[in-house]
């Protein structure tokens, strides 16, 4: 799906000349678009086999009818064998364009799952909060037939990565962290899990947006006052335990 978007914008774009900016605009959710070759394969000859999948979708610079764009990455990687390296695109840039790219928890489509744990219930609340933000009208007498009483609070979302973080200090996987690479127009980024450390006071972004907007833990946003996001992090210390950095 996401990678078929992609190729839809482009198309759109070539064709901006009998369908102008005025009469179409694009808001696209990504949610972990694998396009199926191996960074190896985009990395050596993308510029001279424009036919792959990575290559042909990862530019979309001329996709004009862009206005808003928000691209999930799943942070857990999958064996090099399994040709699971996402794509990180290059967007256009005129005025207008809003573009948040953010790493969330759980191991690709494993997100999408109606399971109680973190990965999918954030995921949930991520999504249907962009289509609701989009302008889409949800049935919530079809939401309800399909969800049932498993639909996630904000708070309760909130609650659980506010635990998480608290509880790095002494949990088991504090030394864990990860790293899984992608395709991108330099090869220069990579999606990241890092080790903890004692001033990482915030997930990932959706994590920080929560906090503005419900307030932290007891009223409190990351130990400081309410809504004081700075207050969250360490001086040194990476703002997010997941996030896209420089290779």
């Amino acid at each position: 799906g996401g990678i078929g978007m992609m190729f839809l914008a482009s198309m759109l774009g070539r064709c901006a000349h009998t369908l102008p900016t005025t009469s179409l605009t694009l808001n696209v959710l990504l949610f972990d678009p694998v396009p199926g070759n191996l960074v190896m394969t985009t990395r050596c000859y993308g510029s001279c086999l424009p036919i792959l999948t990575s290559t042909r979708s990862m530019d979309l610079r001329g996709a004009v009818h862009l206005r808003r764009v928000l691209a999930l990455y799943p942070y857990q990687p999958l064996p090099d064998i399994a040709f699971h390296a996402p794509i990180l695109c290059r967007y256009p840039s005129h005025e207008g364009l809003e573009v948040e790219e953010d790493v969330c928890m759980g191991c690709h489509q494993g997100s999408l799952y109606m399971g109680s744990s973190l990965d999918c219930l954030s995921s949930y609340l991520r999504i249907r909060g962009f289509l609701e933000e989009c302008g889409c009208t949800l049935d919530p007498t079809a939401e309800q037939g399909i969800v049932g009483s498993w639909r996630p609070d904000e708070r309760r979302v909130l609650g659980i990565m506010d635990d998480l973080i608290a509880g790095m200090p002494s949990g088991r996987d504090k030394q864990t962290s990860s790293r899984r690479i992608a395709h991108s127009p330099w090869f220069d980024k990579l999606i990241v899990r890092h080790q903890y450390e004692p001033g990482i006071g915030l997930l990932n972004k959706h994590h920080e947006q929560l906090r503005a907007k419900c307030g932290g833990k007891d009223g409190a946003s990351g130990g400081g006052e309410e809504g004081d996001l700075e207050g969250a992090t360490g001086v040194g210390a990476p703002r997010y335990l997941l996030e896209i950095v420089d290779s």
